[in-house]
């Protein structure tokens, strides 16, 4: 035990080992200079692994091992704790906590962003590409405008197209509407 009242205390009791602390906070401090604390486990074949450090030379946290959070535990980011995400046993959520935009970036050169999804056959496909290398959103799969919504074309939304339910509506606001085939002995 250490402390005045021995508030601190290592035991063993034959099978198993604890630390305990009675009264205020427990500080761990590594005061060598770009020191490192290391925490290591059972490897599960017989040796040990390191699973958490604390890096002091490049003041950083490095996990080593996969971190699970039960269902209903939400990482927290930002100081705020302004983006979450979980899983709530049932689906999964990123929730920005009313600070800011969702930002989704690919900074590696023509590589693209990728939306996939179930394929309606027990496997999974692209619906949405974003197209790195030529610069184009390929949609891989329809896309539905549900009744009275517009499919909107041009910075303003100048040319508009939707279905109401019963009647279809296709509205040039800006300019000249004209059509073009270009394909030779092709008809219009």
């Amino acid at each position: 035990q250490l402390g005045d009242s021995g508030d601190l205390s290592l035991q063993h009791d034959g099978s198993a080992s604890y630390i305990s602390n009675a009264v205020g906070n427990v500080f761990i401090t590594q005061n060598a200079n770009d020191g490192d604390i290391f925490f290591k486990c059972d490897d599960g074949s017989g040796g040990t692994a390191e699973y958490l450090r604390i890096d002091g030379g490049d003041e950083q946290v490095k996990v080593f091992k996969n971190l699970t959070l039960d269902d209903d535990i939400q990482a927290w980011f930002g100081s705020g704790n302004d983006l979450r995400i979980y899983h709530d046993a049932s689906n999964s959520h990123i929730y920005a906590n009313g600070a800011g935009n969702i930002v989704i970036t690919q900074d590696t050169a023509d590589q693209d962003i990728i939306l996939k999804c179930d394929d309606g056959s027990g496997g999974n496909t692209a619906y949405l590409t974003l197209d790195g290398s030529v610069g184009n959103t390929y949609i891989n799969k329809d896309m539905r405008f549900v009744d009275g919504v517009n499919a909107l074309f041009g910075t303003g939304g100048d040319v508009g197209l939707k279905h109401d339910g019963s009647n279809m509506t296709f509205i040039n606001s800006t300019g000249s509407m004209a059509f073009y085939q270009n394909t030779d002995d092709g008809d219009m």
